[in-house]
């Protein structure tokens, strides 16, 4: 008799776990309700590890036209990012803060021949860096469009820490005349 109830809870115990597996399963293939009251991805801002404390030695001395950057009194690093044309949507030349840096320095992260000549025009202060094997940036650790540093000398002596950091006016929005 005790043989029976045993094999009795055995077979039991196999049907509820193949059951349990069959729930479980099904419930990967289940469509996810649009208007659920938690959303089914989280949205990861990226954020960047903190500069070096000094300019690296990667940083050039010439910008892309042969233009001379100076690092004194100070200069604003802006790492513009990969795509040329997003970034022309995203950070109005124009109005980039020119007369509180000795000059503002542009990284792209792209070949040259991307990005439009009619930039280095714009401004005196304005200096375009094409970083196309990023290694610049990867140096600055920059991992977002957007990120400024502040340089004095060869310190960086503030810089942005995430993408919501707009201690800066970098001129957003608005820059269709420069293409």
């Amino acid at each position: 008799m005790l043989q029976y109830f045993m094999r009795w809870i055995a077979v039991v115990s196999g049907i509820l776990s193949l059951l349990g597996l069959i729930v479980i399963g099904a419930g990967a293939f289940a469509p996810v309700s649009r208007y659920s009251a938690e959303p089914s991805f989280q949205i990861n801002i990226p954020r960047s590890a903190p500069p070096p404390k000094r300019l690296n030695a990667l940083f050039p001395a010439e910008d892309a036209y042969g233009k001379r950057i100076l690092r004194r009194p100070d200069l604003m690093v802006v790492y513009a990012g990969s795509c040329t044309t997003c970034t022309l949507r995203h950070i109005n030349f124009q109005k980039l803060p020119y007369g509180k840096y000795s000059q503002i320095a542009v990284i792209f992260e792209s070949p040259l021949k991307e990005i439009p000549e009619r930039l280095r025009y714009v401004n005196a202060k304005l200096r375009i860096i094409a970083d196309a094997d990023g290694r610049l940036s990867d140096a600055l650790q920059a991992q977002w469009g957007g990120r400024w540093y502040l340089v004095k000398g060869d310190l960086i002596t503030d810089y942005a820490r995430d993408p919501s950091d707009s201690r800066l006016d970098l001129g957003q929005h608005g820059n269709e005349d420069v293409q």
